[in-house]
């Protein structure tokens, strides 16, 4: 009897992929919602596999702008990548917030600061930060709370 793995394994194979671990480890990655960043995958046998994440590829191309929000601010402000990465993948799946209006809303809250960076929380933890057990996201709270609508965006 053949497996489910041996099957995908083998239909891997017949389109070609080269390092068909690697691309059993990224459908995986991709099906479980996890951090795909450290799988050393190939962009073609990402194209051979016909499956990419867009929200996680959007992200890893445009991180950099995100945390550059911060850059400046206070020391350390720009937050740790790899969990800024994390953290925004997140976001964007669970709240249903493009990139562009994390963006936006970032600036916002920032601007609304006049100055008074003191109590600015570093880029990862503005996302999400872990508080006596309890996952709390302080974009989330301005963005329920924000008087600003953006066209785009749910709320208007």
């Amino acid at each position: 009897m053949i497996s489910n793995y041996q099957i995908l394994k083998n239909e891997l194979e017949e389109k070609g992929v080269v390092d068909v671990e690697a691309a059993l480890l990224y459908l995986f990655a991709i099906e479980h919602e996890l951090d795909i960043s450290k799988i050393k995958i190939s962009k073609a046998d990402i194209l051979r596999i016909g499956v990419s994440d867009n929200i996680t590829e959007e992200v890893q191309l445009r991180y950099q702008e995100y945390r550059d929000l911060f850059k400046g601010l206070k020391p350390g402000a720009e937050g740790d990548k790899q969990a800024v990465i994390r953290n925004l993948i997140r976001f964007i799946k669970s709240e249903k917030y493009t990139f562009d209006e994390i963006l936006q809303y970032t600036k916002e809250y920032i601007d609304s600061k006049f100055g008074e960076l003191k109590y600015i929380r570093q880029a990862d933890y503005f996302l999400y930060k872990v508080i006596n057990g309890t996952k709390t996201s302080t974009l989330k709270e301005f963005i329920n709370n924000s008087t600003v609508g953006f066209s785009n965006t749910k709320i208007i």
